[in-house]
């Protein structure tokens, strides 16, 4: 919450993002965002003592959130470098997705002369002009990777368009959440996962 700049509002339990009808056993969210208010995550449930993890999802929208700061420079960094008309909230949407989407769309046009419709609509054609990207690339494209990592939860260590190794990790952790080839390398299949 505090790296964020979330609200306790944010923090959700896994049934909250799931659509599940049915909580964790023993553990009320109520009293789970009571005690962080009070910035412990110490949880006491009846006749136990359950440490919770805090876990965030910024896909997850709320009208009370100041939204995540890295989301916002990166929306803010895609209004200035691709002259779009993003809200800059700190909430990742459709639009955010679409804007970032065509960004990569531009970038392997002026970069590879791929000839691609810039729409931000993914599709067979952007999939083929994909460039791989890995470790130690840098430019534009690494920010759109890293910008969009943020938004879909995973935290590149930065978003300053360097393929490091926080870029690294987090692109680890996100072929595993997706059960994609877990190799830190954004090609064709990353690619897909995370625009489309």
């Amino acid at each position: 919450m505090a790296r964020f700049n979330l609200p306790v509002e944010r923090v959700l339990g896994h049934n909250e993002f799931s659509g599940a009808s049915t909580a964790c056993p023993g553990i009320n969210m109520n009293m789970v965002r009571n005690r962080l208010k009070g910035k412990t995550t110490t949880v006491q449930a009846p006749k136990t003592e359950v440490k919770t993890e805090v876990v965030t999802h910024p896909s997850k929208t709320n009208p009370t959130s100041t939204g995540n700061s890295f989301i916002k420079k990166f929306q803010d960094w895609l209004n200035k470098t691709y002259k779009c008309n993003l809200v800059v909230d700190g909430i990742y949407g459709p639009k955010t997705k679409k804007v970032a989407l065509m960004a990569l769309q531009t970038e392997l046009n002026k970069q590879f002369g791929a000839g691609l419709k810039v729409d931000g609509i993914w599709g067979p054609k952007t999939k083929a002009a994909i460039r791989t990207v890995s470790r130690g690339a840098k430019g534009n494209i690494t920010r759109i990777i890293q910008g969009m990592l943020y938004c879909l939860g995973f935290d590149p260590k930065g978003f300053d368009g360097i393929f490091g190794n926080g870029s690294y990790n987090a692109v680890i952790a996100f072929q595993k959440k997706n059960k994609l080839a877990q190799d830190g390398i954004v090609g064709r299949n990353t690619f897909e996962k995370m625009f489309n």
